[in-house]
């Protein structure tokens, strides 16, 4: 489904991401952790062509990343939720959902209303539907940035560090949403330091440190016997 191969990108002089690859199975869920300025955040924003990646190739679900053709359907095939939620704040929970499906005019308003009703009580969140996002706690805005992302009905999700603009009490609901969308076979890609959610998730963890992938293991495995030191160090530092 995803495919990186010895993908490189710069900001000037910082090298951001030093020939990473990575291939992701349709279906699976791979949660990337890392320290700060690892480059987990602006690997999978090159997914989706968020920030263009300078050398190498990206594939999703068959289509190349990067080529101009393609900038529009590699944005519906991969649906990204923020930190910030990132949500339009004069518009109600409701038009937030529906204006994407809207603009591309790939459904009709009444199909559209529908779908993100559908989306919003799968999030858990229908009966705040006609709020603005000021009215709501931080982990509901994030519920309604997962189903407007939903609402274009990709076939990969990327979370870029979901909680971590929440109130410890609202990182559950969150992840608890999360974790369905997993159960139900979407694929995944989670940057998160939640690894007690990369535990319970996770088919693979991705460790990665100073743009490069250091490590790819199983849950179990990495977190039990972590083979570099660099992910010990990490480790041990995160349990405290």
């Amino acid at each position: 489904m995803i495919s990186l191969r010895n993908v490189n990108k710069n900001y000037g002089t910082f090298h951001a991401l030093k020939d990473v690859s990575l291939e992701i199975a349709q279906g699976e869920k791979v949660v990337i952790c890392g320290p700060s300025g690892s480059g987990k955040s602006t690997l999978i924003r090159c997914v989706n062509h968020l920030e263009p990646h300078d050398s190498g190739e990206i594939r999703l679900d068959g289509l190349e990343v990067g080529a101009a053709r393609d900038v529009l359907k590699v944005r519906r095939t991969a649906g990204m939720v923020f930190q910030n939620f990132n949500l339009f704040p004069h518009l109600t929970v409701l038009e937030n959902c529906i204006l994407a499906p809207k603009l591309t005019g790939a459904v009709s308003d009444r199909e559209a209303r529908k779908m993100a009703e559908d989306y919003l009580a799968r999030v858990h969140i229908l009966d705040q539907a006609w709020k603005y996002p000021i009215q709501l706690s931080g982990g509901q805005q994030q519920r309604v940035a997962i189903a407007r992302a939903l609402c274009m009905k990709p076939k990969v999700m990327l979370f870029d560090e979901p909680t971590s603009a929440l109130d410890p009490e609202m990182v559950g609901e969150v992840l608890d949403v999360m974790g369905e969308l997993a159960s139900e076979g979407m694929t995944m890609i989670c940057v998160t330091h939640e690894m007690g959610f990369a535990r319970k998730v996770a088919d693979r963890v991705v460790f990665m440190d100073a743009g490069r992938i250091v490590e790819i293991a199983p849950p179990e495995t990495f977190f039990a016997a972590p083979q570099s030191d660099r992910a010990r160090a990490f480790l041990s530092q995160i349990s405290h």
